[in-house]
Protein backbone atom coordinates (compact mmCIF):
# COMPACT_ATOMS: atom_id res chain seq x y z
CA UNK A 1 0.00 0.00 0.00
CA UNK A 2 1.43 3.47 -1.50
CA UNK A 3 2.05 6.43 1.63
CA UNK A 4 -0.53 8.90 1.13
CA UNK A 5 0.46 12.22 0.76
CA UNK A 6 -1.36 15.28 2.35
CA UNK A 7 -1.05 19.24 1.13
CA UNK A 8 0.63 21.66 3.04
CA UNK A 9 -2.68 23.16 3.44
CA UNK A 10 -4.38 20.58 4.45
CA UNK A 11 -1.63 20.11 7.14
CA UNK A 12 -1.57 23.63 7.96
CA UNK A 13 -5.74 23.70 8.43
CA UNK A 14 -5.42 20.38 11.24
CA UNK A 15 -2.63 22.03 13.03
CA UNK A 16 -4.81 25.37 13.46
CA UNK A 17 -7.50 23.00 14.53
CA UNK A 18 -5.55 21.27 16.81
CA UNK A 19 -3.97 24.33 18.10
CA UNK A 20 -7.46 26.36 18.22
CA UNK A 21 -8.18 23.95 21.48
CA UNK A 22 -11.78 23.18 20.74
CA UNK A 23 -11.24 19.46 20.20
CA UNK A 24 -8.45 16.48 20.50
CA UNK A 25 -5.78 15.82 18.16
CA UNK A 26 -7.34 12.72 17.81
CA UNK A 27 -11.03 14.47 17.14
CA UNK A 28 -8.81 16.65 14.36
CA UNK A 29 -7.32 13.44 13.26
CA UNK A 30 -10.59 11.44 12.59
CA UNK A 31 -12.46 14.27 10.93
CA UNK A 32 -9.88 14.75 7.96
CA UNK A 33 -9.23 10.96 7.82
CA UNK A 34 -5.55 11.11 8.66
CA UNK A 35 -3.66 9.12 11.77
CA UNK A 36 -3.44 11.18 15.48
CA UNK A 37 0.27 10.58 15.30
CA UNK A 38 0.39 12.49 12.01
CA UNK A 39 -1.36 15.76 13.11
CA UNK A 40 1.46 15.38 16.07
CA UNK A 41 4.04 15.36 14.29
CA UNK A 42 2.39 18.11 12.36
CA UNK A 43 1.96 20.03 15.34
CA UNK A 44 5.05 19.45 17.14
CA UNK A 45 6.88 20.53 13.50
CA UNK A 46 5.09 24.44 13.34
CA UNK A 47 5.31 24.83 17.55
CA UNK A 48 9.03 24.22 16.98
CA UNK A 49 9.67 26.25 13.97
CA UNK A 50 7.03 29.19 14.38
CA UNK A 51 9.64 31.77 15.64
CA UNK A 52 12.25 31.11 12.67
CA UNK A 53 9.29 31.83 10.09
CA UNK A 54 7.99 34.52 11.72
CA UNK A 55 11.55 36.22 12.27
CA UNK A 56 11.76 35.66 8.07
CA UNK A 57 8.45 36.38 7.55
CA UNK A 58 6.92 38.94 9.30
CA UNK A 59 4.37 39.87 6.57
CA UNK A 60 2.47 36.36 6.42
CA UNK A 61 -0.09 35.45 7.53
CA UNK A 62 -1.29 32.65 10.62
CA UNK A 63 -2.50 30.32 7.18
CA UNK A 64 0.32 31.11 4.84
CA UNK A 65 2.61 30.59 7.96
CA UNK A 66 1.82 27.28 8.60
CA UNK A 67 1.76 26.08 5.42
CA UNK A 68 5.81 27.48 4.78
CA UNK A 69 6.36 25.39 7.93
CA UNK A 70 4.95 22.11 6.40
CA UNK A 71 6.35 22.69 3.24
CA UNK A 72 10.14 23.33 4.15
CA UNK A 73 11.74 20.75 6.08
CA UNK A 74 13.71 21.77 8.93
CA UNK A 75 17.21 23.12 7.98
CA UNK A 76 20.08 21.05 9.22
CA UNK A 77 23.31 22.75 11.23
CA UNK A 78 26.26 22.18 8.91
Amino acid sequence: MARRRYTPKLKAQVVLEVLAGDRTPRQVANAYGVHSSSVGLWKRCCVERVSEIVAEDVGLLPDDMFTRMLEHPRRQPE
